[in-house]
Order: C-alpha cells, then sequence, then structure tokens
C-alpha cells in the first residue's frame, strides 16, 4: 500500500510548531469527550474503510470483531490509535506529557483523513463499498473528505482561521466526494428481482468494469 503513504512533512512541522493545535488539549484526557471524538470517526466512516485505514497506519492487525462492532472500533481507536503507545490519560499527567500527546493525536488524525482519501481514490478494497456510511451526515452537506476534516477541525481545532486555505499551503490534499449512486447496495440476493433496478445494475456494471481495468 505504498500508494498510500504520502508525505505529511509539512503537516508534522505545523504541529511540532504548534501551527496546528488542539482548542483544549485537556480533552484527551477527558473520556466523555474521547468518546464523543471516537463516535465522529465510527458513525462516519464505514467499518472497512475504518479498520483498513487503522491497521495500515498502525501496522497492526485487529480482531474480527473490529468489522462487525462500532465499540470495538471504538475502544480501538481510545486506546491505541489516537494515544501513544504507554502513555496514560491520568488526570494528574504532566503537562509536557499531555502536549506531547497531542501532538501525537494530531497527527494520527490528519494520517487517518489522507489515507482513507487515498485508499477510497485507489479502490483499495475490491468490493469498493461507501467511504462514508449513508445514515451519516456531514454539516457541509457533501459527502466528501475535506467536508469530513473541516467539521472535525470545527468542533476540536483551536486557533484555526480556514483549515482548507491552511491545508492547501502545506499541499495536503483531499479530493474524494461520495455520489448517492456510490451508496447503492450492489449485493444481488433475488436474481429475478434485484435485476430489475436500473440503478443498481448500473452501479453493478460500473463496479465490474473498473476491475476488469485493475
Amino acid at each position: 500500500m505504498d500508494e498510500c503513504k504520502p508525505n505529511l512533512d509539512l503537516v508534522y512541522k505545523e504541529i511540532d510548531q504548534d501551527k496546528f493545535i488542539l482548542r483544549d488539549r485537556k480533552d484527551l484526557k477527558d473520556v466523555g469527550k474521547m468518546n464523543r471524538l471516537a463516535k465522529f470517526f465510527v458513525d462516519a466512516i464505514h467499518p472497512i474503510w475504518l479498520v483498513l485505514a487503522i491497521e495500515s497506519i498502525l501496522h497492526a492487525i485487529l480482531p474480527l470483531s473490529a468489522l462487525h462492532d462500532a465499540n470495538t472500533r471504538g475502544k480501538i481507536l481510545k486506546t491505541q490509535f489516537f494515544i501513544k503507545e504507554g502513555s496514560t490519560m491520568l488526570k494528574n499527567q504532566k503537562t509536557g506529557a499531555t502536549k506531547s500527546s497531542e501532538k501525537w493525536y494530531l497527527r494520527r488524525c490528519f494520517e487517518l483523513f489522507k489515507f482513507l482519501d487515498m485508499a477510497k481514490t485507489e479502490r483499495l478494497i475490491d468490493e469498493d463499498p461507501p467511504l462514508f456510511n449513508p445514515k451519516c451526515k456531514l454539516a457541509g452537506g457533501t459527502k466528501g473528505s475535506l467536508n469530513f476534516l473541516t467539521e472535525w477541525s470545527t468542533k476540536w481545532l483551536g486557533k484555526e482561521g480556514s483549515i482548507q486555505k491552511h491545508l492547501k499551503r502545506l499541499n495536503y490534499e483531499l479530493t474524494y466526494t461520495q455520489k448517492t449512486i456510490d451508496e447503492i447496495d450492489v449485493n444481488i440476493e433475488k436474481l429475478a428481482t434485484d435485476l430489475q433496478n436500473g440503478v443498481r445494475v448500473a452501479k453493478l456494471l460500473q463496479t465490474s468494469d473498473v476491475k476488469k481495468m485493475v
């Protein structure tokens, strides 16, 4: 998956120079807020894409239950992905350690947004399910990688005027936008009836053509 390992050095530099910061780094020690943060990703992203992203970034294999259980995905995000291994969320954590945790968390989030965008664009999964869950609703209206990141930044980042302009200066681009047709289930259960749905057939043919090209 080398094609989904972008160079984020400019973003990392901005994080190290405190040009990307959390609105309140104490949020990383607040169990309730960490639950909401994990839920933000779990509710929005299709389980297969989210598991693939976490495994690729952490270089780890997640339990099978992560694909089927939202609570498992949320717990992994809170205890393994957003928090540096070996660190704690104790309330008496020293300021320096908390700042280090903030930088770690920000790196992980920017890596996650970028990986999801590139993986979906490159169709790394043959079945190519939608990136965003059909029931997910984003404040920007359109289900797209950039809108998703923008909503996250609005909720969690501090001192951020325009996240889109900021990232553009760093050559950090997110391009994927999900269309309604992308959310159609192409799995055939009853041949006689399912193939009467013209939109489903068109989506099925589109997926088949892409696989042939690959």
